[in-house]
């Protein structure tokens, strides 16, 4: 969300830094959290909840605010729907973690993602639709795929003898059952939730101890 090529106006160099300070809490983020609140202590959502979390979408869905889903009005509804928000929301951002301890949801959700992973790996739906491989190219800003077949196993065009694609990525390939095992092969839940404190600090002070859920 903050590289290099989307500031604006662009800088000279080839410096990977942009000077722009990480962001440690959005007003995004605050709305959310005033939601959720609210629908905790109210045991579901208050108007103003619903319009913390309409107002978010209302920014993101910008151009298509009639295209947003419906908001529920029932205290698990609201919930589920702050969840998968919090989600898109802050993508990449480096709190998603933290946010499925505190609901004790980070378990739910690795079973959840490995299971979703091995309905992608074997062509399964809702994913059986999804292209095996990618065909793409930059044009400035923009990101534009080139093949919308699901099944192109060729770089071959009618009529065409020589065809150049300029990006071809055969992700599929990628996911493996190994692969899915080792996403965070070795949590376990209500035990390994956090790092361990460092050795270090453990010879600094002997009366600390780690504490692994026991």
């Amino acid at each position: 969300k903050w590289r290099r090529e989307w500031i604006k106006p662009e800088f000279p160099g080839s410096d990977k830094y942009t000077g722009v300070n990480w962001v440690l809490l959005r007003y995004s983020d605050i709305l959310l959290m005033f939601a959720e609140a609210e629908n905790e202590l109210n045991h579901g959502p208050t108007p103003e909840a619903i319009q913390a979390l309409r107002s978010v979408r209302e920014r993101a869905f910008k151009g298509n605010v009639d295209k947003m889903p419906p908001i529920p009005s029932d205290y698990e509804g609201f919930f589920n729907e702050i969840v998968k928000e919090r989600s898109w929301e802050f993508g990449g951002e480096c709190i998603r973690k933290f946010d499925l301890i505190r609901w004790n949801l980070l378990d739910t959700k690795l079973q959840e993602t490995r299971e979703n992973l091995r309905k992608l790996m074997n062509g399964e739906a809702p994913y059986d639709k999804v292209p095996r491989k990618l065909v793409w190219r930059n044009n400035g800003e923009n990101l534009q795929i080139m093949n919308l077949t699901w099944n192109m196993d060729s770089t071959a065009i009618a009529n065409r003898d020589v065809v150049y694609w300029p990006n071809v990525a055969d992700w599929a390939d990628d996911i493996t059952e190994d692969f899915i095992t080792l996403l965070a092969g070795y949590f376990q839940p209500n035990r390994k939730e956090l790092l361990p404190i460092h050795q270090s600090i453990l010879d600094a002070n002997p009366k600390l101890t780690n504490d692994f859920g026991n």
